[in-house]
Parts: C-alpha cells; sequence; structure tokens
C-alpha cells in the first residue's frame, strides 16, 4: 500500500513536469495554441514606411519597429544589404522603447533609381530577424530659371528701353520657354523678341505718356512644358520726359604750351535726353596772339582743338571758355586752362613726316628722358626744341583706306641725327601707267621713278597694260623693268633713262617689248657666302638697280637651302650703267624655326653695293644675344620692355616693332628705332613702348589693345660706314621674332 502511495505521488510529479514543458514549447495553459511568452526568447522587424523617396544632398527617416518575444530584451546589432553607394544609414534609438530611427543620408554622387533593401537585426542567442524596403532616389526636375540683365530700366515717359531675358536650364530640361510680362502699371507693355526661346529673348518695355513719374516692379513669366512655371522680378523708374541737351569736356582741360608752339585738347561732346544733334564749336577770352581752331569745327562726338601761341604772347595762364550751340538744344561751354610757357633752349628742329596713304594723328616730342609733349603742325611741318643733346618723336598714324590700322613709329637719337630726319617737303604721287610685252605666264617686275615695285604676270598672248599707283612727281626719273622665269632667272631687262614725272600723265615711251631690241640680256655675278652653318637655312638672294632718279628697281634673284653659295644672280651689265647708279646684292638666311623659336633662332642678312658688277662674297656675321622681352604692363594696355645689346658690328640702329591684327583691317602697331647717339656708348641698354597717355591729343583707343596676342620683332643693324650706300658699302642686320600671348 505504501508503495503504491509512492508510485502515485512519482507518476503525479513526472505528469506535472511534462505539462509544464508542453506549456513551455507553444501550448496554452488551457491546451490552446499560445505565444512564447515564458517560452524561447526571439524578435521581429517592421518598417514604417516601407518605401522613402530621398533627393540627391537631401536624407529621410524611416521608423524600425521591434517586436519581441519568449521575454526578449537584448541588445540588438545592425546590419544592412542591398543599399547603393552614396547612400549612407545611421540607425539610433527613437522616442519610445522598442523602436528606432533608420536615417538614410543620399549625397550628389549617388544614382537615380528604385533600390530594395533588407536591413538585418542580430542579437546574442536569438535567430537573425529581417524586414525588407524600398529607397527611391528620384532623378532630376527638368526645370528653368530666368534672369534679367538689366533687371532695372529708366525710361522717360514716352520713350522705350530694353533689357534682355535669360534662360538657365537644369534637371535635363531642353524645352522652349514661352514668356509674359506681369504685373506692369497700366500704360507700360512689353514685347518679346522671339516670344519664345529655349536661351534668352529681347524685352522691350515701351513707356505711354499717361504713366506718371515713379518707381514700378513687374516681372517676366516663363511657362514651358514638362517643367514648373519660373519667373523674375524687375525694377522700372519712368521719368519726365527729358529735355535734348549735351555738355562739353575738355581732355586735358589744362594745356601748356611755350610761346612760338601750339597744344592740343579734344572736345567730348556728351548728349543727353535723346539729343542728336551737330554742335558748333567756338572759342572765346583767348589773349591777342592766341588762336583756337577746332578740327572739325562742328561735330557729334568729339573734335580736336589747336591753340596756337605766338612768340609775342606773354607767359602766363588763360582761362579760355570752349562754347557750344546746337538746334533745338541749350547752350554747353566748358573751360580749357592754356598755360603759355618761355620757350626753352636748345636746338629747333623742324619734321615734315611724308608717308604715303598714311595721316598724322599725332606728334609729339621727347627732350632726353622728360615728359612727352603733343607739338602742333603748320602745313605739314613739326617744330620742337631740343636742350639736353637727344631726344625722341612720337608720330601716330592713320592708314586713310582701312582707318582702323593705327601705327605709332618712334625715332630716339641724338639732337643732330634727328636734325637729319624728315626734311625733304612731302612729294605729290600719281599713277604712271603703260602696257608691256613678255612671253606669256612670265613674271614682270616694273619700277617707275620713287615707288615700290609694280609686279604683273604676263596673260595669254603676252600684251597687257600696266599702272604704277604711287609714283613721286619729279622732274626727271628711271624705269626699270625686269622679265623672269616664275621661281626661275631674269630672262630679259629694261631700262629708259631720264623719264619726265613731274606732268599729269607721264609717258613713259610706249610699250615695253622684252622681244624688243630695247631689251637686253643681263649679267650675272657668283655669289659666295661666308660665315654661315652648312646646312639647314633657307637662303634668298637678290639684285638691286638704285640711282637718285630710281628708288630701287629689282634686276634678279636666287635661291638656295643651306650651303656656301648661292646660284649666279642677274645685275645689269656695265654697259648699261652710268655714274650715280649702284647695285647691291643681299642675302637672307632663315633658320627653319624662325617664327617658331620664341625669339632664339635669329634670321641674319648680308649686304653689299657696288658701282661695278662683280662676283661677291657676302660674310655673314656671328649673330647678335637675342633680346629679353617681357610685358612690363598688361592693363589697362600693353608694354613691352626690351632689352637688347648694341655693340659692334650691330651697331648702328636697333629697331624692335610690336603689332597686333584684329580682322582683316584693324591693327595697333608700334615701332621703335634707336640709334648710336640715343643709347650713348652702346652696351646693354632697356627699351619700353612708350606710354603716351598724358600727351595732349592722345586717344586710349590708338594704343595696344588688352588681352590680344602680340608680335614682336627686332632688328639689330651694322654697317661697315655710317651710310650703307656707297660702292664697297656693307651692310648686315640681325632679326628676332616671338608671339606674346597676355
Amino acid at each position: 500500500m505504501r508503495q503504491t502511495n509512492l508510485l502515485r505521488t512519482i507518476l503525479a510529479s513526472l505528469f506535472a513536469f511534462v505539462m509544464a514543458i508542453l506549456t513551455g514549447c507553444g501550448g496554452g495553459g488551457d491546451g490552446s495554441p499560445g505565444g512564447n511568452a515564458g517560452g524561447t526568447p526571439s524578435f521581429s522587424l517592421s518598417l514604417n514606411p516601407s518605401s522613402l523617396n530621398v533627393q540627391k544632398g537631401a536624407s529621410g527617416t524611416m521608423l524600425v519597429t521591434v517586436t519581441p518575444q519568449g521575454g526578449f530584451n537584448a541588445s540588438i546589432s545592425w546590419f544592412h544589404s542591398g543599399l547603393p553607394a552614396g547612400v549612407t544609414p545611421t540607425i539610433g534609438p527613437a522616442a519610445t522603447a522598442m523602436t528606432y530611427n533608420l536615417q538614410l543620408a543620399v549625397d550628389a554622387t549617388a544614382q537615380s533609381g528604385s533600390y530594395p533593401f533588407t536591413l538585418i537585426g542580430k542579437s546574442t542567442g536569438v535567430n537573425d530577424a529581417t524586414v525588407q524596403g524600398t529607397l527611391v532616389i528620384p532623378g532630376p526636375t527638368p526645370s528653368f530659371s530666368l534672369d534679367l540683365v538689366p533687371s532695372s530700366l529708366t525710361i522717360p515717359k514716352g520713350s522705350t528701353g530694353n533689357t534682355m531675358v535669360a534662360v538657365t536650364v537644369s534637371g535635363g530640361f531642353s524645352g522652349v520657354v514661352a514668356f509674359s510680362l506681369q504685373g506692369a502699371p497700366a500704360g507700360v507693355t512689353g514685347s518679346f523678341t522671339p516670344a519664345s526661346s529655349a536661351v534668352s529673348s529681347g524685352l522691350q518695355l515701351s513707356v505711354n505718356n499717361s504713366v506718371a513719374p515713379g518707381v514700378y516692379s513687374f516681372s517676366v513669366q516663363g511657362t514651358a512644358s514638362g517643367a514648373p512655371n519660373a519667373s523674375v522680378s524687375g525694377s522700372l523708374t519712368v521719368t519726365a520726359i527729358a529735355q535734348p541737351s549735351f555738355a562739353l569736356t575738355a581732355t586735358p582741360s589744362t594745356v601748356t604750351v611755350a610761346k612760338g608752339s601750339a597744344g592740343t585738347s579734344t572736345i567730348g561732346i556728351v548728349p543727353a535726353g535723346g539729343f542728336s544733334g551737330t554742335v558748333t564749336l567756338s572759342a572765346s577770352g583767348q589773349p591777342a596772339g592766341v588762336t583756337v581752331a577746332f578740327s572739325p569745327s562742328s561735330a557729334t562726338t568729339s573734335s580736336s582743338a589747336t591753340f596756337t601761341v605766338g612768340s609775342s604772347v606773354t607767359a602766363g595762364t588763360y582761362p579760355i571758355i570752349i562754347n557750344g550751340t546746337a538746334s533745338g538744344a541749350p547752350n554747353a561751354s566748358t573751360t580749357v586752362s592754356l598755360v603759355v610757357t618761355q620757350p626753352s633752349g636748345g636746338t629747333q628742329i623742324t619734321m615734315i613726316p611724308c608717308l604715303q596713304q598714311n595721316d598724322v594723328i599725332l606728334f609729339a616730342f621727347q627732350d632726353g628722358s622728360g615728359p612727352w609733349t603733343a607739338v602742333a603742325g603748320n602745313s605739314g611741318a613739326y617744330s620742337f626744341s631740343l636742350a639736353s643733346g637727344r631726344g625722341a618723336v612720337a608720330i601716330t598714324l592713320r592708314d586713310q583706306v582701312r582707318p582702323d590700322e593705327i601705327f605709332t613709329m618712334v625715332l630716339m637719337g641724338s639732337t643732330a641725327e634727328l636734325a637729319l630726319q624728315m626734311q625733304d617737303p612731302c612729294p605729290n604721287f600719281q599713277p604712271v601707267s603703260g602696257t608691256y610685252t613678255a612671253g606669256e605666264g612670265h613674271l614682270v617686275a616694273i619700277d617707275v621713278g620713287i615707288a615700290g615695285t609694280s609686279n604683273f604676270t604676263a596673260p595669254a598672248g603676252g600684251h597687257s597694260s600696266w599702272t604704277a599707283p604711287a609714283v613721286m612727281k619729279k622732274p626727271l626719273g628711271d624705269l626699270f623693268a625686269a622679265e623672269s622665269i616664275p621661281g626661275g632667272a631674269t630672262l630679259k631687262c629694261i631700262l629708259r633713262r631720264d623719264i619726265t614725272l613731274s606732268g599729269s600723265n607721264p609717258s613713259v615711251g610706249g610699250d615695253l617689248d622684252f622681244g624688243g631690241a630695247e631689251a637686253f640680256v643681263p649679267g650675272s655675278a657668283a655669289v659666295t657666302l661666308s660665315g654661315l652653318a652648312p646646312s639647314g637655312q633657307v637662303i634668298t638672294g637678290i639684285c638691286h638697280l638704285w640711282n637718285p632718279g630710281l628708288d630701287v628697281g629689282v634686276v634678279g634673284t636666287s635661291f638656295s637651302f643651306g650651303g656656301g653659295s648661292l646660284p649666279p644672280i642677274a645685275v645689269v651689265p656695265a654697259s648699261k650703267l652710268r655714274s650715280g647708279d649702284l647695285q647691291s646684292i643681299t642675302a637672307t638666311a632663315m633658320p627653319p624655326d624662325y617664327a617658331t623659336s620664341h625669339g632664339t633662332s635669329p634670321m641674319l642678312l648680308s649686304q653689299y653695293w657696288m658701282a661695278t658688277p662683280q662676283d661677291v662674297t657676302l660674310n655673314f656675321q656671328a649673330a647678335a644675344t637675342p633680346p629679353t622681352v617681357i610685358l612690363s604692363q598688361s592693363s589697362p594696355h600693353p608694354r613691352l620692355r626690351f632689352t637688347s645689346n648694341f655693340a659692334a658690328p650691330y651697331s648702328t640702329s636697333f629697331i624692335f616693332n610690336v603689332v597686333q591684327v584684329q580682322g582683316s583691317s584693324s591693327s595697333r602697331g608700334w615701332q621703335v628705332l634707336m640709334s648710336p647717339g640715343w643709347i650713348s656708348g652702346g652696351g646693354t641698354f632697356p627699351v619700353d613702348t612708350p606710354d603716351l597717355t598724358s600727351v595732349a591729343g592722345w586717344s586710349s583707343s590708338w594704343d595696344l589693345w588688352p588681352a590680344v596676342n602680340l608680335l614682336w620683332n627686332s632688328v639689330n643693324s651694322g654697317s661697315s660706314s655710317g651710310n650703307a650706300r656707297v660702292d664697297g658699302g656693307r651692310h648686315w642686320t640681325c632679326n628676332y621674332t616671338a608671339e606674346i600671348i597676355p
């Protein structure tokens, strides 16, 4: 019996243990299914929202909810998969228990698209939990914006004003924007040209006379298919109807002139209120002995006022009133202070610059290293005084045919050297015409008196007319003509003496017939070259005939590619020469990289003058040291500084040229020539393109252009005598060239 009770007790305990196990494995206490309460710990995850849109450069947040089971309350480690490059996830606790914030930061480099991803939660001793989500990175939204340039307009009543609407696109927008004016006051209308555009449109605002003066706002709206509208605001100031008027300015307002000389000031005309008329200029208040001349006397933009001071005028300061009158506008005036000084001592020099097809628009001089001073011309002659023993002149020229080609020539030398320059009265020039007969396709070169060479190609049949466009009028001159094969030797020459060139339509004596008795076969001269590298150079030879009645006649040419000699070159035979005739034989040696060596590879020239035709040895000199060239100033106008060496054998002169070209008919340039008297003893010297900004009458528009490439060239010259144009005279040059890109 006792065993039976013990057995019953053991069985009851075993039943209770089994029921406990069954209950922990998921059965409820009442035998129904149940949770994991009191069972194995675990957890599950959910996302809200499950899909998130985040723009590039922004971030978004999802709420992660953890549902614990079986008494789970441990910490969770977080992992993810499926997120693209450029997306950075960050997870941290949220405001309530068992919730977390998942922040997804999307940088600008992330690719647009829809990305499913998995968030994974891990904890010790339990299975991982996962949840799926989606990140959507939208592509850029096509859009555009508008700008007004300018955004503020001032328009008188009854007038119009213009601005530009600029379109800036983004997000791949490629449509066309239609424009409309919004918010403008009554009486103000706008027209767009074009009305629709993908780039820009011109907006013209018209203000009716009924609009009251004041400041008004308006906007321009743009609409386009597939993109949100855009607008931009502007400001309109309406003013009362302005009366046409003008004002006068004087640059410089103070003009200093020595007695017996002249100075200039530019009188500017500044219109206002729609004035567009012509202003007539006059002067008042000048003392006796002072004259004021305007060129032109009536102008619309500006005029040059020249103040000429007689030698009897007392030194002092004189206010001179410049008056302007115009139809339909009130008169205006400005004052110029004329400072009359005593003339400086020194040597008086008069120059007569005669340069074909060019007008002198400024003449200035410099005494030693003193300031540059403008000189007024008197019938084409310009007079000034030098007291320091040396000086310089600057002559600015404008091409008569292409007026935007402006060139300034500067001569620098001793007083004695400058006194010899430009002393002859300006000659008159005229065209000279005739006919020639030569072999068909042959080249014909004709030189008449003092003029450049005129070149022609004989047409079919060989007979044609010719014209030398600008031949100096003078009592007598010579004519020289040569017939040659293209790229080959001279075949025949014609030399006519003592042609009358002073009258109108001068006769040159009939047809130049290279097959007739007048024509002669030229002689030839052997040309040996000395002092050159043995190869690699392009050698060009040429023979010229010169006398006081013939500026230059091309007799023959010759070519060679390196080596110690040229092919024989044509010369005028002794039987055709007379006293005063000279011939020169010149050879130029150009290395292949002359134009691309950036000023380090020289082009050399050697020349020999002779009264009697003969074989010639041309001795080339060693190259001069390349100049150092820097851009010493780039704004507002470029200035160049050349540093070179003035030494034998190149001790006759140094020239540098600077040229800028824009288009086919616009250019700016400087040429500066220095003589031994300026450099005073030779050696290394710097020289700059002069700054004429302070010179009366100078215009900055004549100076070098900023931000435009500059091509420079330097020429060192030497001679065996003071004048190379003598029998037996030799002449040498060394040239360098390069381009400066600002």
